[in-house]
Parts: structure tokens; sequence; C-alpha cells
């Protein structure tokens, strides 16, 4: 059985996806850019499952995606120290606080777990919760892949890029 997306209608098990294609686009809190190399569907607002590459140059809160789940990698540098709090966010919220845009250190938020993200060591976690990042070292470049629970939905992703600068990402939603 074919599941179906985009791509006339099914997720074919190959997709060569070109830097062309992507879309670049602000954070939701605003503190940076992401580089969303596929989503579906593709033209909506509320998307089941995405797949980005983020620079990340400085400590701070990450965007609030309530309702879906989130696996990063950071690509390189040295990682990330991620810090969740366990107040659950609302539809709407943009990030750890009320005053996530100006928030630059941990203390924006009360911090009940932390975890080190070393380099291509993916991490899981809920877009539900009020996330904080602290550089390990320098600013680093991270994968993300965002799946929506309502949705049912679980993306394996592997990505290889290729000396044109293509990147073929293989692999399915079931």
């Amino acid at each position: 059985a074919s599941t179906q997306s985009t791509w006339g209608g099914f997720i074919p098990m190959a997709v060569v996806l070109c830097a062309r294609d992507y879309r670049v686009m602000p954070w939701r809190n605003g503190r940076g850019v992401t580089t969303e190399l596929v989503r579906s569907p593709a033209d909506a607002d509320a998307f089941d499952w995405r797949v980005s590459v983020a620079s990340v140059c400085e400590d701070g809160p990450f965007s609030a995606f309530v309702g879906y789940d989130r696996v990063i990698v950071a690509l390189d540098g040295d990682g990330m120290r991620l810090s969740q709090s366990q107040a659950q966010l609302q539809p709407g919220d943009s990030g750890p606080a009320p005053h996530a845009a100006t928030c630059t250190t941990r203390s924006c938020m009360p911090t009940v777990a932390a975890v080190t993200v070393r380099p291509l060591v993916p991490h899981a976690f809920s877009g539900d919760e009020s996330t904080f990042c602290v550089l390990v070292g320098t600013p680093f470049r991270d994968f993300n892949v965002f799946t929506r629970r309502a949705a049912g939905l679980a993306a394996a992703v592997h990505v290889f890029v290729a000396r044109d600068g293509c990147t073929l990402s293989h692999g399915g939603v079931c």
C-alpha cells in the first residue's frame, strides 16, 4: 500500500532533492533561519512531516512545535546542550517563556532535564516542551525531522550529499 503525499499522491522510495528547490524561512521564534528540504503536504501551513537544516549560531530558545515530535542531529561543530522545562507549551506559543524573543540565557525557564547532543548522534524530543539550546563550542548546523503526532506518522530518512550539490533522500513515511 502506498502513502499519499505531494508527489503525485504517493511517497516514492527515493526522491532527488536539489538545493534550488529548498525553501529558506525564518524560525517561528524569529531568532534564526532554517532551510526546509522537504515537507508533506508541500503547500499547507500545517505539515504532517518536515525535513530541514538550520544554522545555530548562539544560545537560545527553540521554536515551539506543539503536536510534533522532533529528531535533531548536529551535523558539524561541537554539538549542543538541550534543556527542557516541565511546562507544556500550548498551540500558538513561540518558545519557553512569554519573553522568548529576548531570552538569551537558561534562566528564562525552569529546567527539569538536560542532554548533550553530540555531532551525528540523533536526539528525539517533543515539540510540546519548552526547549533551550546552549552551544557546546562553535556554531553548527543541525538536521531536523518533524512529525505531526495526530497524523500517526513516523519518518525514516537517510540523506546523502552528492558531489553536484543535490541531496538524495530515501526512505519513507509509514
